[in-house]
């Protein structure tokens, strides 16, 4: 019994020890280009400084808060990525155990009016801007433009945050590849389904 009892407090001291992995760019960024997946990498960082880190570095598990966002400061390659470089804060976001967050520019497909805590859906290509169109969702809105609160509606809205599974469903996979293209400039168009109120 013992025995047993030893392996599982190494097995729990090992966890514990394991450490966290922060965000990093890949190469240099300057202040107002925009986030995507392709330039976010992940530094390991010993589990004694990463929870006072998460105060002001963001974790690898949340940067997919960044898609999308306007760099607020230069980065050079390597460096951490901070909460301050981008103007939302994860945190913000009213999220369930296990999601993230993707942001949407809305600029080309304008939505008369949206909520947070909305359920929408996306008709977008969903490998690359020649294949057909296919809906892809619902996803439930966490944020419209600045407000983040539940019932909070806004008119035209030009961003939104949609939450989505960390572990990645292929919808949520292939909204945040069409996400990455918008980010790269591609100037695809897409439409929106809002399905419910709040």
């Amino acid at each position: 019994m013992g025995g047993l009892a030893a392996v599982f407090n190494a097995i729990s001291i090992s966890q514990s020890t394991k450490p966290v992995q922060f965000t990093t760019v890949t190469k240099d960024i300057r202040a107002g280009d925009k986030f995507s997946t392709e330039v976010l990498d992940s530094i390991p960082v010993p589990t004694q400084f990463s929870e006072s880190l998460k105060k002001s570095a963001i974790p690898f598990e949340d940067m997919a808060v960044l898609s999308g966002r306007t760099a607020t400061r230069d980065l050079i390659k390597g460096e951490l990525v901070l909460w301050v470089d981008a103007p939302v804060r994860g945190a913000q976001y009213d999220l369930q155990a296990g999601e993230s967050v993707i942001v949407v520019d809305m600029s080309r497909a304008p939505v008369a009016s949206i909520a947070v805590g909305e359920s929408v859906s996306f008709r977008i290509s969903a490998d690359n801007e020649s294949e057909p169109l296919e809906w892809v969702g619902p996803f439930r809105v966490v944020s419209v433009g600045a407000k983040r609160m539940l019932g909070e509606r806004s008119e035209q809205a030009r961003e939104i945050g949609i939450a989505v599974s960390e572990g990645g469903t292929v919808e949520a996979n292939k909204l945040q590849s069409f996400v990455d293209r918008q980010t790269r400039g591609t100037n695809e168009k897409f439409q929106i389904r809002v399905h419910s109120g709040v």
